[in-house]
């Protein structure tokens, strides 16, 4: 436990201190952390940056929907449900794009 201002809380990580607890840290950070961040990137360098940043923008898309898989319902507030409405609209105005310049190609 730790004392602060008069009052005592509980710390979130007790044996901080623990070689093992370090090590645990030291394989998330090297191993599937860093290895995911390698793959993204190399994946990425095969799109074009317009169609990057908006598959990197649907990140919060996939955050809420693996939240709900996880965790169950959760509550969203306007300026939530606003923003993922401009993600998705961003989305699907790339695509609608993307296969208008396809149609023009092909005539």
């Amino acid at each position: 436990w730790i004392r602060t201002m008069g009052a005592v809380a509980y710390s979130m990580w007790e044996n901080w201190f623990s070689t093992k607890q370090w090590l645990i840290i030291l394989f998330i950070s090297v191993g599937p952390s860093a290895l995911s961040n390698v793959l993204q990137f190399k994946a990425l360098s095969n799109l074009k940056p317009s169609e990057g940043q908006v598959i990197l923008s649907t990140v919060p898309i996939w955050a809420i929907l693996f939240s709900l898989f996880v965790g169950g319902p959760l509550e969203m507030g306007g300026k939530a449900m606003a923003g993922l409405g401009m993600i998705c609209f961003s989305f699907v105005s790339l695509f609608a794009a993307e296969i208008a310049a396809g149609k023009k190609k092909k005539s």
